[in-house]
């Protein structure tokens, strides 16, 4: 683990319309082996709570600054517009979050980013961006950079911020250094030294933003590129040398993803645990073929593109994932989240229980809370889970209908999902008896 989300707050995003924060983890930690503990957060509230909007909050996060030209591209700017809380008068959706980050046997230092996206005409443009850090809790803090409504306020980095000013109305700071490497030809370019160094001195963004897989709850979602928010991790350098080589632009049919030669041998590498992992819930299925085709020779090595598609073979028959069910879909992705946590990333996945047999559940749970080195935040309708977290500081909150949330702390032997379905936690009115659904369906009202 090299990065660990400390606290994330989120305003304006579907039915969050003021501030609501999540906490991780106490304010003051010197070393991650104080969070060990704190793996594992669960989130839990009504339907319309806000649950899954907090995990369209990570993905916008993510977007912003993976993505190029997210602010300018007319389908995401209008999924935006469709998650923004329209009761907002400021018609914005403001992001922060506090996050630790140690590289390799150095101290642990504690970061902040955030950012506020405001709606113009069903439009959006950055009017505000910080990046921060500090040694610890205690210490004064040093900002990095600070913009304002497109206006650098605070600039502590090198690179001539004359060239991308008039960027950052749709466009993130890090997102525009990213992109900066592509015009760079001669490796002994000063400016390309200056970038690298201002590369490292945001490092720590870049090292939580692409160690952080997001997975949303879409029934019918179509997986057609591998990018970084798919099941390979990319580190900022990796990703941009995929960028530049335009996958984007390669005609693909059904399921078919683009990758490098390594990850194409990655890929393979992991068949047959992926095979095992799906057999565990479904026994009839023998395994899973890829299907490659060479699509871009390079003279690098390792820089060759291919074309691959995964088939599930039943032994009668073979299916293209893109065809499989929602449920094998949900465990494939599951399995990649899990590989990722095992690596000592990040995992935010909405509904993590949905189309996953109770006990199966469970057990992935606890391999995952004993186990692995990431951090997992998902949100969950099934009670199942608390009792296998109710002893673990910050690792259950309960989200009202406002927004408010509660985190569970535990007094004696009180169970958390009795509470919860007793409507004794706070803004959840669940003490609902049989009788009141009884006007709702009587036809003769």
């Amino acid at each position: 683990m090299s990065v660990f989300i400390k606290e994330i707050s989120f305003k304006g995003i579907k039915n969050l319309k003021d501030k609501t924060i999540i906490q991780f983890s106490k304010k003051d930690i010197k070393k991650f082996s104080e969070v060990s503990g704190n793996n594992i957060k669960a989130i839990y509230g009504p339907n319309g709570s806000g649950k899954t909007a907090i995990v369209h909050g990570f993905d916008i996060l993510k977007s912003l600054v993976v993505i190029n030209n997210y602010l300018q591209d007319s389908d995401h700017t209008m999924r935006l517009y469709e998650l923004l809380n329209k009761a907002n008068k400021d018609k914005q959706i403001d992001l922060s979050i506090s996050f630790l980050h140690a590289d390799d046997n150095q101290p642990i230092k504690n970061y902040n980013y955030h950012i506020t996206l405001t709606c113009v005409n069903q439009s959006f443009e950055i009017t505000y961006e910080k990046f921060s850090v500090k040694d610890n809790e205690y210490a004064t803090e040093k900002v990095i950079f600070e913009v304002v409504d497109a206006v650098i306020k605070q600039y502590n980095l090198k690179y001539e911020k004359t060239v991308f000013t008039n960027l950052l109305n749709k466009r993130t700071l890090p997102n525009i250094l990213l992109s900066i490497y592509s015009n760079f030809d001669n490796n002994e370019d000063d400016n390309k030294k200056i970038w690298l160094k201002d590369i490292e001195t945001i490092d720590a963004l870049y090292s939580l933003i692409f160690d952080t897989k997001v997975i949303l709850d879409d029934k019918n979602e179509h997986q057609t590129v591998v990018s970084p928010s798919s099941h390979l991790n990319f580190t900022a350098e990796q990703f941009i040398d995929m960028r530049n080589q335009n996958i984007k632009d390669i005609k693909l049919g059904v399921s078919t993803k683009v990758v490098k030669e390594y990850q194409l041998k990655m890929i393979k590498s992991e068949k047959t645990n992926k095979e095992k992992f799906l057999k565990v819930f479904k026994p009839s299925i023998k395994r899973i073929e890829i299907k490659e085709q060479l699509k871009v020779k390079h003279k690098i090595k390792g820089s060759d593109l291919y074309t691959i598609n995964e088939f599930i073979d039943y032994g009668d028959f073979k299916l293209d994932t893109e065809f499989e069910s929602i449920g094998i879909k949900k465990l494939l992705s599951l399995y990649d989240a899990i590989k990722h946590l095992q690596g000592g990333g990040i995992a935010v996945i909405d509904e993590l229980d949905s189309h996953i047999n109770d006990i199966y559940l469970i057990k992935l749970i606890e391999y995952i809370s004993e186990f692995t080195k990431g951090q997992l935040i998902f949100t969950t309708h099934n009670v199942s889970p608390m009792d296998i977290l109710k002893s673990k500081k910050y690792s259950i909150d309960f989200m009202a209908m406002n927004g408010k949330v509660t985190s569970w702390t535990q007094v004696g032997n009180y169970s958390p999902s009795k509470l919860y379905q007793k409507g004794m936690i706070s803004g959840l009115p669940f003490n609902l008896k049989k009788e009141d659904f009884l006007s709702v369906f009587d036809n003769e009202s």
